[in-house]
């Protein structure tokens, strides 16, 4: 069972050690800087946020007091695009803005890539990220936990964002993740009426390629209890009209939007949309 308080750092690390163990190439801050010792100084980098190793891995500094534990799985929420909303009022604080815009992309670059996260622990005085005037944090403890973090969910249309930490990202499953083992081509078996199995390889690579995301909506699926996501996989023509049990026919989709699909009035429009996007893959 995860424990939230073994996350808490006793000790407090250099950031460019740290970032550097997680992965980040830290040559060029030696270079510009002069030296490492001076690198380890320079705000330009110790003072950062989040650092990106292209089609590596992101890491993140985050603070422990905002981290949550949840129906055993650990938890962090945060926005880095309302932070740089707020920030822009902050009188002299630009910098809280570049940041905080800097976090939002690296976040952004993690889900798109589906990027390791590395985290960077920090305990101290966290500034009130809601109050512009609010005095800048003062970090008194840093370490890199050792465990992977993804990206849980992201919203486009707002930067609300949900970090899970755990070996990767998480995985998404659909209504039928509990009722079925490996399926195998499409059949019929005799309920109570007949019923058609779906190949359970299909749904995985469907799951596996919406990233947690609707694939005709875009938002993120909710998160259950136990950590995973939840999306619902639908037939775009459906098998009673002989459509193919195929990664091609095969969309994942919020459960609001496959009942529409379902029974809106909407249906015939939904069923043109996840056609064309199909037809694009």
């Amino acid at each position: 069972m995860p424990d939230r308080t073994a996350l808490r750092p006793t000790i407090k690390r250099l950031v460019i050690d740290l970032v550097e163990e997680a992965g980040i190439d830290v040559s060029e801050w030696i270079k510009v800087s002069g030296s490492r010792s001076k690198a380890s100084v320079n705000p330009k980098y110790c003072y950062a946020w989040s650092f990106v190793q292209p089609g590596e891995v992101v890491v993140l500094n985050l603070w422990y007091a905002n981290v949550l534990e949840r129906a055993g799985n650990i938890y962090y929420e945060l926005n880095g695009r309302r932070d740089a909303s707020i920030a822009r009022t902050a009188r002299g604080r630009a910098i809280w803005k570049y940041r905080a815009n800097r976090l939002d992309e690296a976040i952004r670059v993690a889900r798109a890539e589906s990027l390791p996260i590395r985290v960077v622990v920090c305990d101290g005085s966290m500034r009130d990220s809601n109050d512009p005037s609010a005095n800048a944090s003062r970090v008194k403890k840093r370490d890199l936990d050792s465990e992977i973090w993804a990206v849980a969910s992201y919203n486009d249309a707002n930067g609300d964002c949900v970090l899970v930490r755990g070996s990767g990202p998480p995985r998404t499953v659909d209504q039928f993740e509990t009722n079925l083992e490996h399926g195998g081509p499409t059949e019929q078996r005799v309920v109570s009426g007949k019923i058609f199995i779906r190949d359970k390889a299909v749904r995985d690579r469907v799951l596996t390629r919406c990233r947690g995301k609707c694939e005709l909506c875009g938002r993120p699926g909710f998160i259950r209890l136990d950590g995973t996501i939840y999306l619902e996989t639908h037939h775009v023509i459906p098998l009673s009209q002989d459509g193919p049990d195929t990664d091609a026919n095969v969309v994942a989709i919020c459960a609001n939007h496959h009942r529409e699909a379902h029974h809106g009035q909407r249906a015939a429009e939904i069923r043109t949309k996840l056609q064309a996007f199909l037809s694009k893959l």
